[in-house]
């Protein structure tokens, strides 16, 4: 149905919609000043207050609405989000292995090679009967709770911003924040010791960050903020009261002259955007952000381009756009190259290309439901071209995109693109046919802001810094309602699609209980992690003292509240594998805890080829069980160090240390091939697979570290002599190391 009933414009608010209004409020305020919300204390409480929020509305129309009729508003978004909520939760929870099979048949490949290893029983190890799609199951909970939290965002703004006050509230107050952002920069620049707030500010010195961390994420918040200002600047555009209509010709011209300079258009507040957006443009600038101006250019000719849809813009009124481009010739000419200083020399926009052109065959490879939300950064070294790591230090790929086509394979990406495409689009459908000032500055400014952040996503991740995408939201929210918006003399109205039931009393308890207990666990899921974080973090956080080396008491009261987090489990095998012994007996009863830890995080997380490395070793070190050490340890062994070099094959010292082990496991191995596979219970049989095993391990290192050759040479003569297997670990291709070995070779005979 439509609503069309006007209602005066100041008509009072309802308690609850004025107490979720001011929570909003502090929600934009809070998560772009707290260092951008990245981390876990910053985006636990706006989770929690999103959650609560929305509980609020829900027990307002569930439980205290006198009337009984229970109202939502239609949008574009509603589809897109339930079927990410849905797919997130596919991904998550344990399916029976033959649908997993189906749906990714890597990942149940992959699945089933760790359930025989971990089992530890040989080759005829069972395949599991039930587990996740994704790898690790516990970073696709907290990504999931995030993207509740934005899409709760949306949907309170849209049920509770029915007024134009409280738009303008909305939109002055992010134009505020934007503004103060821009101050800030400033004020680093001009400091002797950069800072945001407390935190000594290091690593991008020369170039403003605001209160953000990165120069990158600041300019995407300003970008933002600063195309709304400017369609706040149309918005506020007076009516031309001296236009004489009829004439023609250069009368036309001098009308309008005077009309510019008429008393009525000197309008304060335009002026103070105006000023704003000064401040804003300039910041982004000396952010020295690349991606930022280039997303700020594309977004404008964007928007040049779109304003010719509407009937009502004509060049004379595209002047905000004009001040755009003209802030923007000035930045160029100025230049950005000595505020952008990539990090040792190297070119990053070359280096994120490199990135994006490794990881598309995880998508190729993981095409329907990808590897699960958050586990990129697990399945990131697999794809690695070379021992360079281009994604350790933020565990991001640097391209929204794509990272979310590799999390949530071709059907989650698809369902991304719609969601943006259908705010959008719902947007624009509307705001083309208005002709009120207010709908299409306000429209304007969050369809440019949209655009550029969909652009922004080719070359950054500020979708993963929690500030900008609940900004986004919240953006997308005042956008839709806006353009719905009608004026009426003092009335107004909201002419969007409404659906409207009245169920039964306890129709409406059951169904307010259900959500009010959904959202409890989801505040419960929230404040357990963030607990578990106090004791232990795991989640990188440069702004907190915190201890990064937590005693194990501190390590088990963080397992008690998130046993799901692998981090905490890996600290507990590497507290039992670094502590002493006094006696043989001792010393078994740490390895089997180490063991057994070093097991569990496996489990939860399989992904971790440093892990299968030491595990492997433990494994070899259990001589004390000599009945099952040859026919069973050992092969799990062997295999634990197989899944250390598929799970990293380009980290060299890796590879190095796996060939080690297997230069003396070699030794122990039959010359020739056994008659039953229970003598040895591994792929490997003979010494002589075993040669060939770290030949080509101890090849694989060196290609990617040559210096390491001696080191490996001598290990190899430790247990094989001959010359013959020495020159077999060097790469063929590489003459000049060959001949460096065979001379050492000859020297050492």
């Amino acid at each position: 149905m439509k609503n069309s009933q006007f209602i005066p414009l100041n008509q009072p608010a309802k308690t609850c919609d004025r107490i979720i209004y001011a929570g909003l409020l502090f929600l934009l305020l809070f998560a772009p000043l707290a260092f951008g919300s990245v981390h876990v204390w910053a985006y636990s409480v706006i989770q929690v207050l999103v959650f609560s929020l929305l509980g609020t509305w829900v027990l307002d129309r569930f439980f205290l609405n006198k009337d009984g009729f229970v109202v939502w508003i239609k949008t574009p978004v509603s589809l897109p989000v339930i079927l990410l909520i849905l797919l997130f939760g596919i991904q998550w929870m344990p399916l029976p292995a033959s649908w997993v099979a189906f749906l990714s048949p890597k990942g149940y490949a992959d699945k089933l090679m760790m359930h025989q290893a971990l089992d530890g029983a040989g080759v005829g190890a069972g395949p599991p009967t039930w587990t996740s799609i994704a790898y690790y199951r516990y970073p696709v909970r907290l990504m999931g709770l995030k993207l509740l939290s934005c899409a709760g965002m949306f949907f309170l703004v849209v049920h509770t911003v029915t007024s134009k006050k409280r738009i303008m509230g909305m939109v002055y107050t992010l134009v505020a924040v934007g503004f103060f952002e821009s101050i800030y920069g400033f004020y680093q620049l001009a400091s002797d010791s950069p800072r945001v707030w407390w935190w000594v500010h290091a690593r991008f010195s020369g170039r403003a960050t605001g209160t953000y961390i990165a120069p990158n994420h600041y300019a995407g918040y300003l970008l933002m903020a600063l195309l709304l200002t400017l369609g706040c600047m149309v918005a506020r555009q007076p009516k031309q009261k001296r236009m004489v209509s009829g004439l023609g010709g250069r009368r036309v011209l001098v009308q309008r002259v005077v009309a510019w300079f008429a008393p009525e258009a000197a309008d304060p507040g335009t002026r103070i955007l105006l000023f704003a957006a000064i401040f804003m443009g300039l910041a982004i600038f000396l952010s020295g952000s690349r991606e930022g101006i280039l997303s700020m250019t594309a977004a404008l000719f964007a928007g040049v381009g779109i304003v010719g849809f509407h009937r009502y813009f004509r060049w004379r009124h595209v002047a905000p756009v004009l001040f755009c481009l003209t802030l923007l010739g000035f930045g160029m000419y100025l230049g950005i190259g000595h505020n952008a200083s990539p990090d040792k020399g190297e070119n990053r926009s070359d280096v994120r290309r490199e990135t994006v052109r490794e990881i598309l065959p995880m998508i190729g490879e993981y095409p329907v439901l990808g590897v699960g939300g958050g586990n990129f950064r697990y399945l990131y070294p697999r794809y690695m071209a070379d021992q360079k790591d281009k994604v350790s230090s933020s565990g991001h790929a640097h391209n929204d995109w794509i990272e979310s086509g590799c999390d949530t394979g071709i059907a989650g990406l698809l369902i991304f693109i719609g969601l943006f495409v259908g705010i959008w689009v719902g947007i624009f459908r509307v705001w083309r046919s208005r002709s009120d000032r207010f709908a299409m500055g306000i429209g304007a400014g969050v369809m440019g802001a949209l655009l550029s952040m969909g652009f922004y996503g080719f070359m950054d991740i500020n979708m993963h810094i929690p500030a900008t995408p609940l900004t986004l939201s919240a953006l997308s929210g005042v956008g839709f309602v806006v353009v719905h918006r009608q004026r009426k003399g003092y009335l107004e109205r909201f002419f969007y699609a409404k659906r409207t039931i009245r169920p039964a009393m306890p129709v409406r308890i059951v169904a307010g209980a259900v959500v009010l207990l959904g959202l409890g666990g989801a505040i419960i899921a929230t404040g357990r992690h963030f607990i578990s974080e106090i004791h232990s973090p795991t989640e990188w956080n440069s702004t907190l003292n915190l201890n990064w080396n937590p005693d194990p008491e501190a390590v088990e009261t963080a397992l008690s509240y998130a046993p799901g987090n692998a981090e905490n489990h890996l600290r507990r095998a590497l507290t039992y594998a670094a502590m002493g012994a006094a006696g043989e007996t001792a010393r078994h009863r740490i390895n089997e805890q180490a063991i057994s830890a070093f097991r569990h995080t496996l489990s939860l997380n399989p992904t971790l080829a440093n892990v299968w490395h030491d595990l492997g070793y433990r494994l070899s070190y259990k001589t004390y069980d000599p009945y099952h050490y040859m026919e069973r340890w050992l092969p799990a062994a062997d295999r634990c160090f197989d899944a250390a070099a598929r799970w990293a094959p380009m980290k060299p010292d890796l590879l190095m240390s796996s060939a080690w082990y297997w230069v003396w496991r070699a030794h122990l191995l039959p010359e020739t091939e056994p008659e039953t596979a229970g003598e040895t219970g591994g792929s490997v049989r003979t010494r002589q697979e075993g040669i060939r095993k770290f030949q080509d391990l101890f090849q694989r290192s060196l290609r990617l570290k040559p210096e390491s050759w001696k080191k490996a040479a001598r290990r190899v003569r430790e247990y094989y002599p001959d010359d013959t297997v020495i020159l077999g670990i060097v790469p063929p291709e590489n003459e000049a190391l060959q001949k460096r070995v065979l001379q050492w070779v000859v020297t050492n005979s």
